[in-house]
């Protein structure tokens, strides 16, 4: 507990293993802790991968699909380039360093409906620019794109609906550009994530990393996580939350932050989480990689402010 935080008020500083849930998880665990009524969310979680209202001949298809592709795809993600950037390929300190700013629901929801995407998309065009912005301030080469560690819900339709303390999550990356034109960057990433819609690729993945835990020792299998997620420069997460606010006994809950963990080979990370009608956009760095992340935080508002003026 953090008290005199700010203007009088206390925070909370909560640190939950991956071993134990994800963010969606984690997420019900607030809502239920709180005694809030559970609501169906404004922003979802990355699509599942788990196909729904499909013929049972459709689900084993893509099941068997992607078991036959996951040696494939695994051995084409361990042989892919890295990321170049100031952000990557630095050995990391164990100094975290986080910022966050609030930003107004309603923003996100009038850009994804004038330009026709997902809110999802409306934040990786943000994330994206944020990025951009924060390169060329560095004096940086900004790179065409870069890559992004991404988890998957996993869950099906029915487990969404009584969801339990779990880690269902597929770790993928993906490319995003960073082309400067916002309608030609958020095309490219829109064409990029609706490609994921529908795809086995997180399914393949997901069985990948299953059948490995079962087959070899847990330091094989987090090398061979650490290899492939290591060629992205951040991780990314996008995890809904309550539209209502929260209280803690008599005493309202006015924000909440979440900020994925980064890795010994990803030393930033984005965590996009919805509350009360805001989005509240958490950064997380190394100190390795970035010793300021506020400065990434005022690039990614700097951005919002331009899409919703």
């Amino acid at each position: 507990v953090v008290e005199d935080f700010e203007d009088g008020q206390s925070a909370i500083l909560v640190m939950f293993h991956h071993m134990l849930g994800d963010g969606v998880s984690f997420a019900s665990l607030l809502l239920a802790g709180m005694g809030g009524p559970q609501q169906k969310p404004d922003i979802q979680p990355t699509n599942s991968a788990v196909p729904r209202a499909q013929s049972s001949l459709s689900v084993a298809w893509m099941v068997t699909k992607s078991l036959v592709l996951s040696p494939v795809l695994v051995v084409g993600a361990m042989l892919c380039g890295s990321d170049r950037n100031p952000l990557h390929g630095k050995k990391p300190t164990g100094k975290k360093l986080m910022a966050y700013v609030r930003l107004p629901l309603s923003g996100f929801k009038d850009a994804k409906n004038s330009m026709n995407c997902t809110l999802n998309d409306v934040l990786m065009l943000l994330l994206t620019g944020g990025l951009r912005s924060y390169f060329t301030q560095k004096g940086a080469e900004v790179p065409k794109g870069l890559k992004i560690s991404m988890p998957v819900n996993m869950r099906s339709a029915r487990q969404m609906k009584n969801i339990q303390i779990e880690n269902c999550i597929a770790g993928i990356v993906v490319p995003l550009s960073l082309t400067k034109d916002n309608r030609r960057r958020l095309q490219e990433i829109t064409k990029t994530t609706n490609s994921l819609k529908g795809s086995s690729t997180p399914l393949a993945f997901y069985f990948a990393m299953q059948i490995c835990a079962l087959c070899f020792p847990m330091r094989i299998v987090m090398w061979l996580q650490d290899t492939i997620i290591g060629k992205a420069t951040l991780t990314a997460s996008n995890v809904p939350g309550p539209q209502q606010p929260l209280y803690m006994g008599t005493k309202q809950l006015f924000e909440v932050v979440g900020f994925p963990p980064t890795t010994p080979t990803v030393c930033a990370s984005a965590g996009m989480l919805s509350y009360n009608g805001s989005i509240f956009l958490g950064i997380c760095t190394d100190s390795a990689v970035c010793e300021n992340p506020q400065e990434i935080v005022d690039a990614i508002a700097a951005e919002y402010e331009v899409l919703s003026a």
